[in-house]
């Protein structure tokens, strides 16, 4: 038994051998591959007449295919000024008229109006509504809903831009220090940032990250919760206690097979749902700036493409702490019963108390780092943390779960040496 690479294949080979687990992978995948599924699923309908008759236009899938294709002609476009007042004339929400005035002259006022065919739902239409009006979301999110007319000009959005970052930042209770740190990332940008035409595949990467990692707990959960009670069960603790060498090899090997079935069966559910979101969807607009697709208001370089790749990584990583975690639950409760109940109930705090309130600065930024917790707003949460220098939420939270893995390894391995009293 001094072979560690024996003692490790032979568990992994028990681990998987438990029908069990292969049942829990084959279902938790086609849950991730269907899940981006959806977004390409179903058709279109509109009323046909007054009698409110629908009737099918095009499928979902086919839109999305000829969006691909940026009908619009938006991408590489600086988000500018021109490209504000091409939306706004595009879907009709200004409209400058002359009308005469009380003293006969004539004078110019600018109206609202029905966005232009809006009565046609033909796919190209569709889409090019779609486009316009993603630009125009941006402007709101910054300027607020109605401000957006054609006097906006691109110095305008991009001061406006910067205002409200120092008002979210200064609403979390920042220090001058971080705000100050973020405001020298912010300049780091290219303004005015390029517009991407399509990045629907990569976006809903990102989203849909956070449903891998929940589905990923669920697996530790199933896969793991039996690997020590097993031993009680059967009387064999007992035995590997007197083994020559102790118990540690066995130990380790045991709790290296865990982690290693915990990420594995990540790491197929990620590759599941990646494939579907780029194979049905469609992998353009990689470079695609987050400030487009997910928040505006994110003071950092970073594109869709990097976040979607960073967001599976950590995913993988937050599932090494959700088997670290059933394990350790399962030494402590002597129960696979128990050890899932419990990581049951956890999964469902996290899923109730999705983040704290703000003003609990330190408790909040702790709390949207856990495994289970981190998701789009925890990727780009602007808090800080001060570790010799700022850290990100993506960089602090690889580090905080290192560290929890080791200590739960240690409090496994410290439960794990009591042979349990007959």
């Amino acid at each position: 038994m001094r072979n560690f690479g024996t003692l490790y294949g032979f568990e992994l080979k028990k681990l998987l051998g438990r029908k069990m687990v292969w049942i829990a992978l084959a279902v938790l995948t086609a849950v991730s591959v269907l899940l981006p599924a959806t977004e390409v699923m179903g058709s279109l309908y509109v009323s046909e007449d007054a009698t409110g008759q629908e009737t099918r236009v095009y499928t979902h899938y086919a839109r999305n295919q000829y969006a691909r294709t940026d009908p619009a002609g938006l991408d590489g476009r600086p988000y500018d000024t021109a490209l504000i007042q091409e939306a706004l004339a595009a879907l009709g929400l200004a409209q400058v008229m002359t009308v005469p005035a009380p003293d006969g002259a004539e004078m110019t006022i600018q109206t609202v109006r029905t966005p232009a065919g809006t009565a046609d739902w033909s796919m190209e239409s569709d889409v090019m509504r779609r486009q316009y009006w993603q630009v125009l979301d941006t402007a709101e999110a910054v300027v607020g809903a109605g401000n957006v007319d054609e006097t906006l000009t691109g110095d305008e959005f991009y001061d406006a831009l910067a205002r409200v970052r120092t008002q979210k930042y200064a609403a979390l209770g920042m220090t001058a220090a971080e705000m100050a740190w973020w405001d020298a990332r912010s300049r780091e940008l290219e303004t005015p940032f390029p517009w991407t035409g399509f990045a629907e595949g990569w976006h809903t990467a990102v989203r849909t990250a956070y449903t891998v990692n929940v589905l990923a707990m669920l697996f530790a959960a199933i896969a793991l919760a039996g690997l020590w009670p097993q031993e009680r069960q059967r009387r064999t603790d007992a035995l590997i206690g007197c083994a020559r060498y102790g118990k540690a090899p066995l130990y380790a090997a045991k709790f290296l097979a865990g982690l290693t079935v915990s990420v594995g069966g990540a790491a197929v559910m990620l590759a599941g749902m990646l494939g579907a979101c780029l194979g049905l969807i469609g992998p353009e607009g990689f470079g695609a700036a987050v400030q487009q697709t997910l928040t505006v208001t994110y003071g950092a370089p970073l594109s869709i493409g990097k976040l979607a790749l960073i967001a599976y990584g950590l995913c993988l990583a937050a599932s090494a702490v959700h088997g670290a975690f059933v394990m350790a639950v399962s030494l402590v409760t002597r129960s696979g019963a128990a050890a899932m109940a419990v990581s049951f109930g956890a999964l469902l705090l996290f899923i109730l108390v999705p983040a704290l309130p703000s003003r609990w600065y330190a408790l909040g930024m702790l709390w949207s780092l856990l495994p289970g917790i981190l998701g789009v707003a925890g990727y780009l949460d602007p808090r800080l943390v001060r570790l010799g220098g700022y850290l990100t939420s993506l960089q602090t939270a690889p580090l905080l779960w290192l560290a929890m893995i080791l200590v739960l390894a240690a409090l496994a391995w410290a439960l794990h040496r009591r042979v349990p009293a007959r």
